[in-house]
C-alpha cells in the first residue's frame, strides 16, 4: 500500500482519538482479565507491529516480529485463542502488498492468510460466536477515492459474502450486536455519516441516527 493511502488511515485514527471516539486501531481484552492486544510502531519507528500486554502494562509481547510490514486492527476471538488483524505484508498470495485479513493464535504463531485479492481488505471484527469475521473492503485503493463495502466470511476465510454492495459509498466500522443477528456500521449513503444497522445476512439495512452531524465508528455494548 502507498504511504499516502497509509497516512490517510493513520490520520484518521488521531481525529477519531482528538473528538473522545474509540481509536480505530482498536484495543480489544481476550477476557475480563486476558490480555490487551494493540498496534505499535516502537520495535523500528515506521512499520507496525501488533503487540499484547497485561492489563496492566506489563509484559508486553511483540507478535508479528517478524514481519517488515504494517500489521495492526486486531480483534481477538471471543475465546481469546486467535486474533484476527489486517496486514499489507508480501505474501505468495499478495505479491502487490495490499492491506489483506490474516489469522494467528494468541501468541503470535500459526499466522494465517484468510483474504487475498487486489483491494485493500481492513479492520476485522468477530461475530459472538466465533464462527464469523466481518470486515470492510476498500474497491479502489490505488485512486485513495474510499469506497468501501462490508463484507462477512467464516474464520478460514471461505463463504466471503458482500452484505452492503454500495458503489461509489463508503460502509465501514463494523460490529456484532450481542447476539450476533445483526451488525452496526457507518455509511456515508446519505450523503453525511450516518449509523445504520442491518441482519446479519445484510438485509433489512436502516438508519438509525438520522442526523446532520457526522456519526461513526458504533460499538454495540456486549449482553450483561
Amino acid at each position: 500500500m502507498a504511504l499516502r493511502r497509509l497516512g490517510v488511515l493513520v490520520m484518521a485514527v488521531v481525529a477519531s482519538l482528538a473528538v473522545g471516539a474509540a481509536p480505530a486501531f482498536g484495543m480489544r481484552s481476550a477476557e475480563e482479565d486476558g490480555r490487551i492486544a494493540f498496534a505499535s510502531d516502537r520495535r523500528t519507528g515506521e512499520d507496525l507491529d501488533i503487540w499484547s500486554m497485561r492489563p496492566g502494562g506489563g509484559g508486553a509481547v511483540n507478535l508479528t516480529a517478524r514481519s517488515r510490514a504494517d500489521d495492526f486492527g486486531p480483534s481477538w476471538r471471543p475465546d481469546g485463542r486467535k486474533l484476527a488483524f489486517m496486514s499489507n505484508r508480501a505474501t505468495a498470495a499478495n505479491p502487490e502488498e495490499d492491506f489483506e485479513i490474516f489469522l494467528m493464535n494468541a501468541g503470535g504463531s500459526g499466522v494465517r492468510q484468510l483474504t487475498a485479492n487486489r483491494f485493500d481488505d481492513e479492520f476485522p471484527s468477530w461475530s459472538p460466536d466465533g464462527d464469523r469475521l466481518v470486515f470492510q473492503r476498500d474497491f479502489d485503493p490505488v485512486a485513495g477515492e474510499v469506497d468501501y463495502d462490508l463484507f462477512t466470511m467464516k474464520a478460514d476465510g471461505a463463504n466471503q459474502r458482500n452484505l452492503t454492495r454500495s458503489p461509489g459509498i463508503d460502509d465501514q466500522d463494523a460490529d456484532w450486536s450481542p447476539d450476533g443477528g445483526r451488525i452496526a456500521f457507518a455509511t456515508d449513503r446519505d450523503e453525511n455519516l450516518e449509523i445504520y444497522t442491518m441482519r446479519a445476512d445484510g438485509s433489512r439495512q436502516v438508519n438509525r441516527t438520522r442526523h446532520p452531524g457526522f456519526d461513526l465508528q458504533p460499538d454495540w455494548q456486549a449482553a450483561r
